[in-house]
């Protein structure tokens, strides 16, 4: 019989630049307005991440704010919209992948991602 207790599980944003990582933990805790150009912003700090790594970095801050504030926390309003951005760029990714468009690199996302006047993050 194996014994599990040895085998580590690999996270899916283990492979995520750290620096990736806090940066985009700093910016949803310190932004009180303009979420929108927060996926440029990481873009043009890591243009050689690859792109979905942006989402990781979202959607991981956005976790690791949940896990460290009270659900009454003013925080929490950046962890929902760490995770409407993350979900709004996998959508965009799709769509350009779907166009024979695939978005490889997070500097490759400043060519897509424009301001949305649909994408209500307030």
């Amino acid at each position: 019989m194996k014994d599990d207790s040895a085998l580590r599980t690999q996270s899916v944003d283990d492979h995520v630049p750290e620096q990736l990582l806090a940066f985009a933990l700093e910016a949803l805790l310190t932004r009180e307005t303009g979420w929108v150009d927060l996926v440029p912003a990481l873009a043009r700090r890591f243009p050689h991440a690859e792109a979905v790594d942006i989402a990781i970095a979202l959607t991981s801050a956005a976790a690791e704010i949940e896990h460290s504030f009270v659900p009454s926390s003013p925080s929490m309003d950046a962890a929902r919209h760490g995770y409407k951005l993350a979900a709004v760029l996998m959508l965009e990714m799709h769509a350009q992948r779907l166009q024979g468009r695939p978005v490889r690199m997070a500097g490759d996302l400043l060519e897509m991602w424009h301001e949305r006047p649909f994408l209500d993050l307030g």
